[in-house]
């Protein structure tokens, strides 16, 4: 998930006879992502009672926004098609909310629900719950002239009710969890 990140800050404080000695000593960003910074403040000072000293840090480190995405090959080893819940609908509606444990960022918004169409697509927009589910695909995608907030592929118009099944299932452990959902 590109929007998790841990961040680790070790600072040492050392009081000898007064004196304290402040060794600023690892800051380091790990992503999920395999994004990596180290930043090592120095040179160590020393400051004697009552001195203070103020620590600032300015990073710039590149990082994957949810805004931008990449397609890469991966190798094929697909989940269970039937394994998980079972969801029944019938032509053109959307399913009742899912929660799908785990906060899911995408486009620059964080979800943790979702609505499952029965055309084959996903969605965000909770205010659709048990509601009609837009078959018609009327232009390129984006486009205001579509569903928004959705994970549309494939798109296209088909009706369980006359055959077919959908699942849904939650795999993997945290950090690494997925929705998986079979048509």
């Amino acid at each position: 998930m590109l929007g998790n990140r841990n961040v680790i800050l070790s600072i040492g404080i050392f009081a000898i006879n007064r004196i304290l000695y402040l060794g600023f000593g690892l800051l380091c960003l790990f992503s999920f992502v395999q994004a990596q910074s180290l930043i090592t403040a120095s040179p160590d000072m020393t400051i004697c009672a009552p001195a203070t000293v103020t620590l600032t840090a300015a990073i710039n480190t590149p990082t994957l926004a949810t805004t931008s995405y990449q397609i890469v090959p991966i190798t094929y080893n697909p989940d269970p098609f039937t394994l998980g819940n079972q969801v029944f609908l019938f032509d053109d509606e959307f399913s009742g909310i899912i929660n799908i444990g785990f906060d899911f960022c995408f486009y620059g918004n964080s979800y943790n629900q979702v609505l499952i169409s029965s055309n084959n697509y996903l969605s965000f927009d909770l205010s659709n719950a048990n509601g009609f589910s837009p078959w018609s695909i009327p232009g390129p995608v984006p486009s205001a002239m579509n569903p928004m907030n959705t994970v549309l592929g494939p798109w296209q118009d088909i009706n369980p009710g006359v055959g077919g099944q959908i699942y849904y299932n939650i795999a993997g452990t945290a950090p690494f969890r997925r929705l998986v959902v079979s048509y």
